[in-house]
């Protein structure tokens, strides 16, 4: 997952932070398209 979020990065995605426990019962990484769009990948 952290590969995928450094390869959309690179695309002009922003990385936004991984979701705590809290938020998520799983593993998720916020990212942000390059007109603000949030979205996570999981």
């Amino acid at each position: 997952m952290d590969a995928e979020a450094r390869r959309l990065a690179g695309l002009g995605a922003v990385n936004t932070g991984p979701f705590t426990p809290e938020e998520f019962d799983h593993y998720a990484v916020g990212m942000s398209d390059p007109e603000g769009n949030q979205f996570d990948i999981n």
